[in-house]
């Protein structure tokens, strides 16, 4: 399944401006009891977390999985809205795809991510999980990285991947990105489900 990304950038920017609300629908308390993270993913380990949500209602948490080869940054958030459907196929959570690859392509029209190629968009199935993909080619701080944008739903929340990893350092960077992947789907989302299959 291709998916178009033209003029995702405007679109995240008009929503800052339009969306900002007072009230949060994702406390810190649920957002610990429902999303549980490990502190080693495949060769990566938890470096640090951010609360977003505190000061920006809507843009809920993050946590960083570093090595020296690579980056690892899950979202965890809502914009704002108190219903999100766990279907990929739903026009709202494509839209929300839409504007995380917006941020991406945004960064590589301010230089940020130099020579930003993409793939085309995808859905693909990790586990029987369902999730939206692309990858992006780019050089940063003089490396060559390769990157990797996941999103789906998990618990009513949008829960999005953004891994880089430095090419030079990982010959099979395409291999090892998907593994981890499998990773997250399988130690973070499947979680609920191994439990109640063990029970």
């Amino acid at each position: 399944m291709s998916l178009l990304l033209s003029g995702c950038a405007k679109s995240i920017s008009m929503k800052v401006a339009t969306d900002q609300k007072k009230k949060s629908y994702f406390s810190q308390d649920k957002y610990e009891k429902d999303f549980v993270f490990p502190p080693i993913m495949g060769p990566l380990t938890l470096t640090g977390r951010t609360d977003y949500e505190k000061d920006s209602p809507g843009l809920g948490y993050s946590i960083n999985y570093t090595d020296n080869v690579a980056s690892m940054e899950i979202f965890v958030y809502d914009s704002q809205n108190k219903f999100i459907p766990d279907d990929i196929n739903s026009p709202f959570v494509l839209r929300a795809f839409q504007e995380a690859a917006g941020d991406i392509i945004s960064l590589g029209r301010k230089g940020k991510l130099v020579g930003l190629r993409h793939s085309e968009a995808r859905t693909i199935t990790l586990s029987g999980k369902y999730m939206y993909l692309i990858t992006y080619e780019f050089t940063q701080d003089n490396a060559e990285k390769f990157g990797v944008l996941m999103l789906t739903v998990h618990k009513g929340k949008f829960f999005k991947v953004w891994l880089t990893i430095e090419k030079r350092k990982d010959a099979d960077y395409v291999d090892d990105s998907i593994r981890l992947l499998e990773e997250v789907t399988g130690d973070i989302l499947l979680e609920d489900v191994v439990q109640e299959q063990l029970i």
